[in-house]
């Protein structure tokens, strides 16, 4: 099992204890409540007061993450992409029919298997919890995740099944391309 640790000092810090702590228990029950093979299932959730943290519980996948495997292995051939479009995508459909958002999808949290097929982990506990600060600000969205964040999310907005969509079509630039700057594409 792999463990996600959510300091509570640093999610509470704005809006408050309790409306943090009600965001978390709703986001992550929802998480907990999914199985689809396009996802990195979370298992178990909750709060330890001993070490101040909140915390999800996800199967440990073994199996390289797109941003492990593009550097080894080069740039993904149109039917790769095209599977791992599609099970990522079945995936976010998944979440989003859950009532989640991913909002930091990216190469570093889509594992691929040796048959090619991916699972999206990371189950949107984090923007759930924190989407009403920038993501620079937050403490649930790394510098890696900006890269791949559809611009709205950039302006505070709350995130919306297509800013996941955006942030899926950057991470295939990159998986087809071996570029990552899709701002210096788009010229923003």
């Amino acid at each position: 099992r792999a463990v996600k640790l959510l300091p509570l000092e640093l999610l509470t810090r704005t809006g408050g204890k309790r409306r943090w702590l009600d965001r978390f228990r709703r986001a992550a029950g929802a998480a907990v409540s999914l199985n689809h093979p396009g996802l990195v299932r979370a298992v178990d959730y909750g709060l330890d007061d001993s070490i101040s943290a909140a915390y999800v519980v996800s199967e440990l996948r073994l199996e390289p993450t797109l941003a492990e495997r593009l550097p080894a292995k080069g740039p993904l051939t149109p039917a790769q992409a095209l599977r791992l479009a599609y099970d990522v995508a079945q995936g976010l459909r998944a979440l989003h029919r859950g009532g989640l958002q991913h909002g930091r999808l990216a190469p570093s949290r889509l594992f691929v298997d040796s048959a090619g097929h991916g699972a999206l982990a990371g189950a949107g506990v984090g923007p759930a919890l924190a989407w009403d600060r920038l993501p620079i600000e937050s403490a649930c969205v790394d510098a890696t995740g900006l890269t791949y964040m559809a611009p709205e999310r950039l302006i505070q907005r709350r995130p919306h099944r297509t800013s996941d969509q955006f942030s899926l079509g950057a991470v295939l630039h990159e998986a087809l391309t071996g570029e990552g700057d899709l701002v210096a594409v788009f010229r923003w």
